[in-house]
């Protein structure tokens, strides 16, 4: 597929209407299959985020990144691998031949990872109180529980 796309890109295709060139805009998938495919850390690792440098902490049993000053990670650090704790091996993906692939923001953030499994999960954990610390405001009351199951 690659090498494909690396001959569509260059040399192109003859249509009806002319010569057509292949622009790869993205690649969408998942977080596990996104770090398989680039060869970096997972999305629950220390140096996991796909868009910066920050290191993560352990808290509370996740990975967690609260630091809000960061360094911005670009496709030129990507290929030159300045920060080797992204990296999990000593080579660089072969989809970075691909011409015009910015490889941090054309591989899009996954929703499914990052918001239904990580903020929803904990949102309704903490409505449902199922968190010993939530605060009392947030928590929905039992009917209100057995209301939304009913209705599901």
């Amino acid at each position: 597929m690659v090498n494909e796309l690396i001959d569509l890109s260059k040399n192109g295709f003859m249509t009806e209407f002319g010569k057509k060139y292949v622009v790869v805009n993205g690649f969408f998938c998942d977080a596990p299959a996104k770090s398989y495919i680039l060869k970096t850390k997972g999305h629950t690792g220390f140096f996991s985020c796909s868009r910066c440098s920050t290191e993560g902490l352990y808290f509370d049993n996740r990975v967690c990144f609260p630091k809000i000053e960061f360094t911005k990670r670009t496709h030129s650090d990507f290929l030159n691998r300045i920060n080797d704790d992204y990296h999990v091996t000593s080579s660089t993906t072969i989809i970075t031949e691909i011409p015009n692939l910015d490889i941090i923001y054309n591989f899009p953030l996954d929703y499914m990872h990052l918001i239904c499994l990580g903020v929803m999960k904990k949102l309704i954990l903490l409505w449902l109180g199922s968190i010993k610390k939530a605060p009392l405001s947030i928590r929905l009351h039992s009917k209100k529980v057995q209301t939304i199951s009913n209705h599901l």
